[in-house]
């Protein structure tokens, strides 16, 4: 199986390499795909992580580069997560949702908690050959764990200890100064112990409507579906031709091979996930650039009369009749939006 992580997060760690002289062609070169490409919705392989990484420590020569990474990292680039967790009442609802919808940030690792007494363990458990791509990963995963409790509930939230598996970096006084507590290295877990008072602190964008609406996002029907991660990944593609499916796989972080097997065990295909982009997306892009031409090279047809063919069997009506008849073709735009919402119900 290839473990994955969200794009986004793989983003920053570019970025930031970048900003300390890590040469981007380098990074892209790694992970197979332009800065731009490293969107929330998208993935890619944890091993393209552990490279990249690597190469920025070796270029930096610097133990602080994933505290940088993990300072810039925001609840957003964990997706509809990330949302989620920043609207929680409170940080023992927080901690939960992050322990069982982890795996919307990455499927390489999770989080597991335990309460002795006055204190709360929180312990990050990642499997694999600790490479110094590995090692720094897990720095990074403890220290955005401490940078989202600060910038949700205070930022003098500090742990009273923080334990890392491997051994001590030849500099440590940005950790000592970032995570303001005692450090062990070498230990036995990738571990941060605060005390058991975390868990009743109300966040600061604590919000009901919205805790609602994104627990909805997280435990509804597909909400975590390769249908629904593909189908997001070719409505961005839509905007400069229709992806190919190795190329949706690819921002997926899986092999179109992978791809057309997990489709298939939800009852789809990419072909059908395609149709059903191609034709929510038809009544806008033909309304918006008035071109029968121009909307079949965006959406891939290889020549118009076979988007024209698509267009009527989907519709019953022509791409030009739609254009010549506003009225007709607001109909046609409206039905489509109303489907589109039933579907993602369901996709």
């Amino acid at each position: 199986m290839v473990h994955t992580i969200s794009a986004a997060v793989a983003g920053r760690i570019w970025d930031v390499g970048v900003a300390r002289g890590v040469a981007a062609a380098r990074l892209r070169g790694i992970f197979g795909r332009p800065r731009e490409a490293l969107v929330r919705d998208a993935r890619v392989p944890i091993a393209s992580v552990y490279e990249c990484f690597a190469e920025c420590m070796r270029t930096c020569r610097d133990p602080s580069f994933p505290l940088g990474v993990a300072t810039s990292v925001r609840f957003e680039d964990y997706s509809v997560l990330g949302f989620a967790l920043m609207t929680s009442a409170d940080g023992a609802e927080a901690l939960e949702r992050l322990q069982r919808h982890g795996h919307f940030i990455t499927d390489s690792g999770q989080w597991r908690s335990k309460q002795r007494g006055a204190q709360l363990e929180i312990v990050w458990e990642r499997a694999g050959r600790r490479t110094l791509g590995h090692r720094v990963a897990n720095e990074c995963a403890l220290a955005e764990l401490l940078v989202g409790l600060r910038g949700a509930i205070s930022p003098r939230v500090a742990p009273l200890r923080v334990t890392f598996r491997h051994g001590r970096p030849a500099e440590v006084r940005a950790h000592d100064q970032f995570f303001a507590c005692p450090i062990e290295w070498g230990a036995r877990a990738d571990c941060a112990v605060f005390s058991s008072g975390v868990l009743a602190s109300v966040l600061r964008s604590s919000n009901v409507a919205m805790r609602s609406y994104f627990d909805t996002q997280l435990t509804g029907p597909g909400a975590d579906s390769w249908a629904r991660r593909a189908r997001q990944a070719l409505d961005r593609g839509l905007a400069s031709g229709a992806p190919s499916t190795t190329e949706v796989a690819r921002s997926l972080g899986v092999s179109a091979r992978t791809l057309r097997r997990r489709l298939g065990e939800e009852d789809t295909s990419f072909r059908a996930l395609l149709e059903l982009a191609r034709r929510e997306a038809a009544p806008e892009l033909l309304r918006t650039h008035g071109s029968v031409s121009d909307v079949a090279f965006l959406l891939g047809f290889s020549e118009t009369s076979a988007f024209s063919r698509a267009f009527r069997r989907w519709f019953h009506v022509s791409p030009r009749v739609a254009l010549r008849d506003p009225g007709r073709a607001a109909h046609i735009e409206g039905s489509t939006t109303s489907q589109s919402r039933s579907r993602s119900k369901r996709v």
